[in-house]
């Protein structure tokens, strides 16, 4: 007996969540110190957070292109990159286990300035206990995680967490 369109359908729909969703007991918080980790941009080049993002306050943004929150606040992230950029902000999105080509298609499309990093293999994500996208994290010039955003977010409220962080370090 051969599988039904409807199981099919549904086992690849159940690959698809698995690819953004992790098993692991990661569980990181406010306070803690956000994992090191290296990856590839989108150019090429390799990353290694934190000693390439030192003195600087990161969001680091897990996503992925069929996310459907992902997309406006992307866009939204981008302008609050521009205006915050030259204060010392940083962002690091974190593609989850997609292609180099989706990664990129979806960044041209969006116009994106800020760092697009690759993850295919999910390792990151499991690093970060990912248990879906869009998952973001602000993290501050010493590398402590200062707010954590899981599910659809205001772009007030990414800003609002980047002001608190920005804050001290300003004179």
């Amino acid at each position: 007996m051969y599988p039904t369109r409807a199981a099919i359908l549904s086992f690849g729909l159940l690959l698809g969540l698995n690819a953004c969703v992790n098993t692991s007991p990661v569980s990181l918080g406010i306070g803690q110190q956000a994992p090191a980790f290296e990856a590839n941009t989108l150019e090429g080049k390799r990353l290694r957070f934190p000693e390439d993002t030192a003195d600087k306050v990161v969001l680091i943004r897990f996503w992925a292109e069929q996310c459907r929150h992902c997309e406006g606040e992307m866009k939204a992230l981008e302008s609050t990159y521009q205006q915050y950029k030259d204060k010392g902000f940083v962002i690091l999105a974190i593609n989850a286990g997609q292609s180099q080509s989706k990664a990129e298609a979806f960044a041209r499309k969006l116009g994106l300035s800020f760092s697009v990093l690759l993850d295919e293999d999910n390792q990151l994500g499991k690093r970060y206990g990912i248990k879906g996208v869009p998952t973001s994290y602000m993290v501050d010039a010493k590398g402590t995680i200062r707010s954590q955003f899981i599910g659809q977010t205001p772009p007030s409220a990414f800003e609002e967490s980047l002001l608190s962080v920005l804050a001290p370090a300003t004179p």
